[in-house]
């Protein structure tokens, strides 16, 4: 049994789309949803990052050039649902927004949409834990979206140190700007579950390997349940020299295990200018 099962992974991960730069074995990058999800339902596989192929790109790049600063925290209680859903992007996330035209926002909302979708399907899928057998619920999804000006150090690289997120699985997706850098599971130490929130790899000589713009990166956290995989070990790109143009970054994560926003998240000034909004 354990045999097919490895030999049907070596099988996905050989049809999965291959990276200019041979990423590590921990990283998988795949055309579609569907085909992570076969890996991500696997106890034999080690992979603990999985990136869909520009599953983030509608929106170009450049049409956040103009967009001011911002941080936008919107909770998606059924993602199944893409018409309500959309509607409440739209009506919360979308109107926060300033200088985004309005075919890139409806762009946005249905990008966002379709994600939260896939992203709450992962989450169950990925359970390994005998407790999530044969269990479904809806699961409600925490979208974070972050505009950070390229001339502002501290807010274009907000995790500067190599980390494991305290989440079960967590969406990143970049969607102006520097991907995020995952380190191989070769040069992490070697720790558990319940190991260090933060892992102090910041030597100069790490390499991490850079995740491709436009590309959902699901990653997988200290809470991820079952299976020998461990999480995933990443931080944000450093932000290099202060430049016009913006970095552009979606987080999404379950609802229920979900970090709370900062508590003065309501429309407050940080950093330089930007303001964050917290959409109930």
């Amino acid at each position: 049994m354990r045999e097919k099962s490895a030999l049907r992974i070596m099988c996905l991960l050989t049809t999965a789309t291959a990276f200019k730069t041979a990423p590590p074995t921990n990283i998988a990058r795949f055309d579609n949803f569907a085909s992570a999800r076969d890996i991500l339902s696997s106890s034999a596989s080690k992979v603990n990052t999985f990136a869909v192929k520009e599953a983030a790109a509608a929106v170009p790049a450049d049409a956040w050039t103009n967009v001011a600063p911002a941080e936008v925290w919107l909770t998606l209680p059924s993602p199944d649902d893409a018409s309500a859903t959309r509607k409440l992007l739209r009506e919360g996330l979308c109107t926060s927004l300033r200088g985004l035209s309005d075919d890139h926002a409806e762009t946005l909302a249905s990008m966002i949409g379709a994600l939260s979708a896939d992203f709450a399907k992962c989450c169950e899928y990925g359970c390994l834990d005998e407790c999530c057998s044969g269990h479904k619920k809806t699961r409600a999804v925490r979208a974070k979206l972050s505009i950070a000006a390229l001339d502002d150090a501290r807010a274009a690289q907000p995790c500067p140190k190599f980390h494991a997120d305290t989440v079960p699985m967590r969406l990143i997706a970049t969607l102006a700007g520097r991907g995020t850098e995952v380190l191989s599971d070769a040069i992490v130490d070697d720790f558990g579950k319940n190991g260090p929130t933060t892992l102090l790899v910041d030597k100069s000589d790490v390499k991490p390997h850079t995740m491709t713009p436009g590309d959902a990166v699901v990653l997988l956290g200290r809470l991820a349940k079952g299976g020998a995989r461990r999480p995933s070990v990443h931080r944000s790109p450093p932000a290099g020299p202060p430049r016009p143009g913006r970095r552009v970054v979606l987080v999404l994560d379950e609802e229920e295990t979900a970090p709370p926003p900062p508590p003065d998240t309501l429309r407050v000034e940080v950093a330089k200018g930007v303001k964050r909004f917290l959409l109930q």
